[in-house]
């Protein structure tokens, strides 16, 4: 914001909205001394941060105004479908390390994403309700989960399709668009769209990807949550 032009901007900004400002709030002291120098150089503007995944650092950001609405406060306003969460035992033994952030550790997931019994249970448990399932995204572990839930399904003549970040743009974009289009009824996706991406009509979302961080499960659980013509619940 120190360039001419965007100077000019701002000079005749009176409100910046900033999205996804939990990201900010996580980046350390950079976005701070941001707002602050804004706040110094454009003393009519006022700058206000949205976030739906709010973490501590942002009542520190955005101080004066802090306005913050529970997950169960925004679902009784109806802004929110309501969860209708199923816990489904794969009988699978685990005990995983944790990184230095307090989060499971890729070698941990690889041990879940190498159990061919619990990945037959997961592809299992949709078929046998896929009626009330339908269209469905799941989170998996790592990349070699992802293809074999993929396959496996594929082979049960599912129709589904995977992404995750080695496999290319252009192949990616495509799945993503299958999806979107219901040309496929699954979405098997690698940390790709846990947030920013909008498909309404999502009416199950799997977790198999465990998660310590709230920020990425609400994230996650998130991508169900849409209204959607008369939907008000998803699974």
């Amino acid at each position: 914001f120190n360039t001419p032009e965007l100077a000019a901007i701002l000079a005749q900004t009176k409100l910046l909205v900033w999205d996804e400002c939990h990201y900010g709030a996580t980046s350390g002291t950079r976005i701070s001394g941001i707002l602050e120098q804004l706040s110094s150089q454009y003393a009519h503007l006022q700058i206000l941060g949205l976030t739906a995944t709010r973490v501590a650092d942002c009542d520190q950001l955005f101080p004066p105004s802090l306005v913050h609405y529970t997950f169960e406060e925004i679902l009784n306003m109806g802004f929110l479908a309501r969860p209708l969460t199923e816990r489904v035992e794969t009988k699978v033994s685990w005990n995983p390390e944790l990184t230095a952030n307090d989060e499971f550790s890729s070698t941990s997931l690889g041990v879940l994403a190498r159990s061919n019994a619990r990945t037959k249970r997961i592809v299992q448990q949709w078929q046998q309700n896929r009626d009330r399932y339908q269209k469905t995204l799941i989170f998996a572990c790592n990349r070699r989960h992802a293809q074999q839930i993929h396959q496996q399904m594929r082979a049960r003549g599912i129709a589904a399709a995977a992404i995750w970040s080695g496999q290319g743009a252009v192949a990616n974009a495509r799945a993503l668009e299958q999806f979107r289009n219901n040309q496929v009824q699954v979405l098997v996706n690698v940390d790709m769209i846990a947030e920013g991406v909008d498909i309404p009509d999502i009416m199950t979302v799997f977790l198999c990807r465990p998660t310590r961080s709230r920020t990425k499960l609400m994230q996650m659980i998130g991508r169900g949550a849409r209204i959607y013509g008369n939907q008000n619940t998803f699974q």
